[in-house]
């Protein structure tokens, strides 16, 4: 991945010389679409604490899963959005759905 300057506030990063990027281009051709939200990065977190250590945080939530998802243009192979969804739960699966869910509010 590059990173290039996009404005003075933020960078793009761009994709074009990850061997992925041409699969990624091939798919969005097929299904006649520019657009692709892509699953990044998955991070599994071990937690009974709050952000200061001090206080417990629920006591039923011991995993949290932060899952990062972007949205690609397949033309250019530049990310134009991220996002970090996070979620709590009694079990790691638990924690990913609650982050799944969380990208989506007021859907079941």
């Amino acid at each position: 991945m590059d990173l290039i300057p996009g404005s003075v506030s933020h960078w793009h990063l761009v994709l074009n010389h990850l061997p992925s990027v041409g699969t990624l281009v091939a798919v969005c051709l097929l299904a006649g679409a520019r657009y692709a939200l892509v699953p990044a990065a998955l991070v599994y977190l071990r937690t009974t604490l709050d952000t200061s250590g001090t206080a417990p945080r629920s006591a039923s939530a011991v995993a949290r899963a932060e899952l990062s998802i972007v949205l690609v243009d397949a033309r250019l192979g530049r990310v134009g959005w991220r996002t970090v969804a996070r979620g709590e739960g009694n079990d790691p699966w638990t924690a990913l759905t609650r982050a799944v869910k969380a990208l989506t509010p007021g859907l079941p």
